[in-house]
């Protein structure tokens, strides 16, 4: 008795260890710097209900059950929302920081989901199962995750043995285990990655390789609508925003968790640049292969060991990394405060910066950038105005671009596609009618798109096979920065004023204050246009984030007349203050779903189908099978009756016919009329009426041949 209360504390404590220890193991590896507690208070509850299913038994055992499999649902779809929500480059960036000895933020905090999901199912297991099996599988978890994180040779060797302990375990030991033990949170976390998968094959959602790459885009509009603080990892440039530079003109996914904070001048605003395009066609931005090549044989020295000795601006990442170099139009230098040295992979200011080691949480940006540029000659005068109007006091260009060569220029930022309809190019040559100058020109594009177009978040990608930028000018007449800039830039380039397509954040510092928290609803694009002698200058297009706006107590109205709750949102966060928010329309939970519902739908019809069939065939298996072996048992009680009855001078079935043979045996056994007639019954339904055999027929043979 002592013996099996020390085993059965053993198995507790060795039940909790293997529950708690691998998860503690991967928050200690991957540098989980995210409060854990609760998981681990969790798991311990988890486990003491595993151990009290043990023990129990009744309703009790059975609340239990139900208990931990819509734990374990719960949990699977918990999961599940952060494989979605964060995209394969952000995957491929973190690896690179596990390799660089820097893991950390929501990946490492997803692996350590994971490995808590499974360590507290094998866990759990140790209770009705022992103690070898699911510690194997606990060992092929954890070594899998190495594999996939380290990627070497010991991990895979590992891996593989721990595959191959598993199948000798199973092979040598009792087979106690059952599947269905653990079948209802294994098949559920499976079943909704295949669903994921399935929702919209067409979809070229910039998320999760295994899932983004085939989730139907509603899935994760309903995420944000539900959750809007949830850090939505969208794009290559960062966190909390989807302003893609590829299949532009749908709905965009914006977060307001804070990504930057950044600390400057009041009353200033910031365009704050990540990425830079000059290729536009078939809807999409994109670096041409020209300029890429380019860059390429360039070598940018913007990153410098110090900083000049005017105030810079300062950018710190308040999220987990950032793969690019935040900087300004005017940035002349930049020194990036963190723990490892970080240099430049690629870029150029007139690419943006891709860092060869993401930037991450609490690492600083110190940007040197001048003010304004000076004013320029008499002959730029009216030009400067131009500007100076829009973008009151600031001004700002790039370093050494007014000395560029024209034709240089114009051979990257002069460049329309052929597929540009007839009527943009028709409504190009209106706006230029009239003008003298290059500056009258973009004042009627912007004065043009201003007055007839409507500043608008929650549009919808344009019909198939129609661009997105011809819907928008002649169609639908509402849409967001995106819109106006590739309108603005696309009709300035027709009239040949050289224009390229910024992205980034805006960033306005409320007066009396010198730092703003930047989030993913101030994700913007904006148009860069060139000119002789001045170089290359931002000039604001979408009327939202016109700067003399801000103070007019109309601006909620003005741009926002639908009041659409998404566009609502933005416009606070851009203002820097609160500004009225709409009523928020409710979910058309059934419209977004509706492509999840009909994948549902097929895969639960074909699961059934299939299973229909596994069945059939399994039960057409089972019966062939059966009849073979109950018939050859009934043939040989037959005949053994037969071979009887001809000792008692009866002949056989063969000479009197099976009917005739059964009325000699009741002539001859009056009292056994009942079992005769129930034998010839049968007989007549096995070899004339295909009847298959039971095992209750082969037991009455048996019988009465005894009784005979």
């Amino acid at each position: 008795m002592k013996k099996e209360i020390v085993l059965f504390i053993l198995k507790i404590i060795f039940s909790l260890v293997l529950a708690v220890g691998a998860p503690l193991i991967i928050a200690l590896l991957l540098n989980v710097d995210e409060p854990t507690l609760g998981v681990f208070i969790l798991i311990t509850g988890i486990n003491v209900l595993f151990l009290l299913r043990s023990i129990l038994t009744g309703r009790l055992k059975i609340i239990i059950n139900r208990f931990l499999v819509a734990t374990y649902i719960l949990a699977s779809l918990f999961i599940i929302l952060y494989i979605i929500v964060i995209p394969y480059p952000s995957y491929m960036a973190w690896l690179d920081l596990v390799r660089a000895g820097r893991p950390g933020g929501i990946i490492s905090l997803l692996f350590f989901y994971g490995t808590a999901f499974f360590s507290s199912l094998f866990a759990g297991l140790v209770y009705k199962n022992g103690v070898c099996r699911p510690f194997g599988g606990l060992l092929i978890l954890i070594f899998f995750e190495a594999a996939v994180v380290y990627q070497n040779g010991l991990s895979i060797i590992l891996f593989t043995a721990a595959v191959i302990l598993e199948f000798i375990l199973f092979a040598l030991l009792p087979h106690k285990l059952k599947i269905k033990h653990a079948r209802a949170p294994l098949l559920l976390f499976a079943a909704v990655v295949a669903i994921s998968a399935m929702l919209s094959v067409n979809s070229a959602a910039n998320s999760g390789y295994l899932v983004g790459r085939a989730l139907d885009p509603g899935l994760k509009r309903i995420i944000l609508e539900i959750f809007p603080d949830l850090p939505l990892l969208m794009t290559v440039a960062g966190y909390g925003y989807n302003y893609k530079s590829e299949n532009l003109g749908g709905r965009p996914l914006l977060s307001n968790v804070p990504v930057f904070l950044v600390q400057g001048s009041s009353a200033k605003s910031i365009y704050l640049r990540t990425q830079v395009f000059d290729s536009y066609a078939d809807s999409n931005w994109s670096f041409s292969f020209e300029l890429s090549k380019k860059i390429k044989q360039e070598r940018t020295h913007i990153l410098t060991g110090s900083i000049a000795d005017t105030e810079p601006l300062k950018v710190t990442l308040l999220h987990d990394y950032f793969d690019l170099l935040p900087h300004t139009i005017n940035t002349e230098s930049a020194v990036i405060r963190n723990q490892n040295p970080v240099e430049i992979a690629f870029g150029s200011m007139d690419t943006g910066f891709m860092l060869n080691m993401p930037l991450l949480k609490g690492d600083t940006v110190l940007i040197n950038a001048p003010e304004q540029i000076a004013e320029q000659t008499q002959e730029d005068r009216e030009l400067y105005n131009f500007l100076e109007n829009i973008m009151p006091g600031n001004i700002e260009t790039q370093k050494g671009s007014a000395a560029a060569d024209r034709e240089e220029i114009a051979a990257y930022y002069l460049n329309t596609p052929d597929s540009i309809s007839p009527a943009i190019r028709s409504l190009a040559r209106e706006l230029k009618s009239g003008t003298e100058s290059d500056w009258q020109i973009l004042r009627n594009i912007r004065r043009f798109l201003s007055k007839n177009y409507i500043y608008f978040l929650s549009t919808n990608p344009p019909p198939e096979g129609e661009d997105f930028l011809h819907d928008f000018l002649f169609n639908t007449k509402k849409g967001y920065c995106v819109h106006f800039a590739t309108a603005f830039i696309v009709l300035a380039r027709l009239n040949g004023i050289p224009a390229r397509y910024a992205s980034g954040f805006f960033v306005y510092i409320p007066q009396g204050e010198t730092q703003a928290v930047v989030s993913g609803l101030q994700a913007h694009v904006w148009p860069e246009l060139w000119f002789p002698g001045i170089g290359w200058t931002i000039l604001e297009v979408t009327p939202a984030l016109d700067l003399a706006a801000f103070y007019n107590s109309e601006y909620y109205r003005l741009f926002n007349p639908e009041n659409d709750a998404l566009t609502a949102r933005q416009l606070q966060a851009l203002m820097g203050r609160k500004i009225p928010l709409p009523q928020e329309e409710p979910i058309d939970l059934l419209g977004l779903l509706l492509p999840a519902l009909f994948w549902l739908t097929a895969a639960g019809t074909l699961a059934a189908l299939t299973a229909v069939v596994i069945m059939g065939i399994k039960k057409v298996r089972r019966n062939k099978s059966l009849y073979k072996g109950n018939l050859k048992k009934i043939d040989r009680s037959l005949q053994k009756i037969v071979l009887k009855m001809k000792k008692q001078r009866i002949l056989p079935p063969q000479d009197l016919g099976w009917i005739g043979w059964g009325e000699k045996l009741k002539n001859s056994f009056p009292d056994k009329k009942r079992y005769i007639n129930t034998l010839i019954a049968l007989v007549n339904e096995i070899f004339y009426n295909a009847y298959i055999p039971s095992q209750r027929s082969v037991r009455f043979l048996k019988l009465l041949l005894r009784r005979f």
